[in-house]
């Protein structure tokens, strides 16, 4: 949940810095839309490093991995 909220938050502080941007090429600067960005942008980065879901493990080399583990058999 927290990780959603986050990505949802990066979402919101890039509307926003896009705000800003329109506002500096307008020729009128308003700095909330900057600072309400960089807060999103902290807090939702926060978010989703923190609340990343574990990754699946890769089957790549899984026919390598499967001989590796099996124990040598002895030889008489």
């Amino acid at each position: 949940m927290a990780y959603r909220f986050g990505l949802f938050l990066i979402v919101v502080g890039l509307i926003l810095l896009i705000i800003f941007a329109v506002t500096i090429q307008g020729g009128e600067q308003y700095y909330l839309p900057c600072g309400g960005a960089g807060f999103c942008l902290v807090l939702g980065f926060f978010l989703v490093i923190r609340n990343r879901p574990p990754s699946e493990p890769v089957q790549r080399f899984k026919t390598v991995n499967k001989f590796r583990r099996t124990p040598p058999k002895d030889k008489p």
